[in-house]
């Protein structure tokens, strides 16, 4: 016995299978660039990992509340603290330009609160880091710098 499949269906398997590879293809590529970042953004040390915050915007964090840092995840995500109070959220970047997204952070006060809001400041600023070996600097748009990191010791 043998099934009949008008014309149409044959046709529209054919579209769905079409569709299928060339969806198959983006993930692919998708995924592809996804790596190739990740690899740009850790060579020589790279971005991933937790720095000590050492200024932001020209003031030195020496003396806050707590030592203010940031930990760049290798998921596209940020934590850290900003010397009295803790913020996460996320980063894009691809090795040269960078920027912070939905980032949220805790509501204390301190005693340095003029140290937090400078590196809130800067992280809000953001558009670019330069990395070289256990040392980074951040600038914003205009080519400033605005944040100034040392790796942290493990």
């Amino acid at each position: 016995m043998s099934i009949f499949v008008p014309d149409n269906k044959k046709k529209h398997t054919k579209i769905m299978k079409t569709r299928n590879i060339i969806m198959a293809a983006f993930i692919a590529a998708t995924m592809s660039a996804c790596t190739t970042e990740k690899t740009i953004l850790n060579t020589g040390g790279g971005l991933f990992g937790e720095w000590k915050i050492e200024q932001a915007m020209g003031k030195s964090t020496a003396n806050g509340d707590r030592p203010a840092t940031i930990n760049f995840g290798n998921d596209g995500r940020i934590n850290g603290n900003a010397s009295v109070n803790s913020f996460f959220g996320g980063y894009t970047s691809d090795g040269r330009n960078m920027s912070f997204t939905q980032v949220g952070m805790t509501r204390m006060m301190g005693q340095s609160m003029e140290i937090e809001d400078a590196v809130t400041q800067a992280i809000n600023t953001t558009a670019r880091i330069s990395i070289n070996g256990n040392s980074a600097q951040v600038y914003d748009k205009d080519g400033n710098v605005i944040m100034k990191l040392t790796r942290a010791e493990k």
